[in-house]
């Protein structure tokens, strides 16, 4: 495996590439955390038994990993988000009365998740689809909740 090209070499002037070289992993561990990067819990609608089923999920885009638990070494199912779409709607979480919701439709199924409170369900969506999360978070506050709407279709193929 290569070295990243900010560690500097061994003979060098350590001081000053100390410096850099510290400076140049701040940047990479910056840039790590906000490229669709995320583990964690969510809640998933299970079709057949219309309950919520908790699940450990990664993202590392552009897949999502599915997993029973943190501990669990088995992937138990797979997302390309490259093929899937990601749908956020304030009016079908009313209507469902169900806070905190997205949708991912793939071309075989739509995934209704639930992340445990407002903030953590717009990371996830940060790490799912960035644009549609920027989108949410800059939406003005004087907005109706309609007008903030990203519509739930596309799932019924």
């Amino acid at each position: 495996m290569q070295a990243p090209a900010c560690v500097p070499p061994a003979n060098s002037c350590a001081p000053l590439l100390l410096r850099l070289h510290i400076a140049c992993d701040l940047v990479a561990g910056f840039g790590q955390q906000h490229h669709g990067k995320k583990k964690g819990y969510l809640h998933f609608l299970e079709p057949h038994t219309s309950g919520w089923v908790r699940r450990y999920v990664v993202v590392r885009r552009p897949y999502v990993y599915l997993y029973r638990s943190e501990r669990d070494s088995v992937e138990r199912a797979v997302i390309n988000l490259s093929s899937a779409k990601v749908e956020y709607s304030e009016d079908k979480q009313t209507l469902l009365r169900t806070p905190n919701t997205f949708a991912v439709c793939t071309e075989h199924r739509g995934i209704l998740l639930q992340a445990s409170n407002d903030k953590e369900m717009h990371d996830w969506l940060y790490a799912f689809n960035p644009l549609l999360a920027g989108t949410i978070r800059s939406s003005s506050p004087g907005e109706s909740q309609s007008s903030r709407s990203r519509p739930l279709r596309g799932c019924e193929r």
